[in-house]
């Protein structure tokens, strides 16, 4: 919910003149978010991306302690359980 309402506050923050300038130029919509919405949001956007995924990798403890990835997956040579992330798997 956090990064959503951030994404939404950047989108609000783009000026509307740009896309008004690209309708005059012609642009496509993909073109107006490939060239305008994506680079003027990516840049901001990107230190929280990047401690996000940063987090998934610390909820090991939480999966140790509280499942230990457990139940396991049902006829299969690996130790994987349904509530096993990539860290908890690579551990057990």
């Amino acid at each position: 919910p956090y990064i959503m309402i951030l994404c939404s506050g950047l989108l609000k923050a783009i000026p509307a003149d740009l896309y008004e300038a690209s309708a005059l130029a012609g642009a496509s919509p993909l073109t107006n978010f490939l060239r305008i919405t994506a680079p003027l949001i990516i840049k901001p956007l990107a230190p929280l991306l990047v401690s996000a995924f940063a987090f998934n990798f610390n909820n090991f403890v939480l999966i140790a302690l509280l499942t230990d990835g457990r139940p396991d997956f049902l006829s299969t040579k690996l130790p994987a359980g349904q509530t096993d992330i990539l860290v908890s798997y690579t551990y057990r």
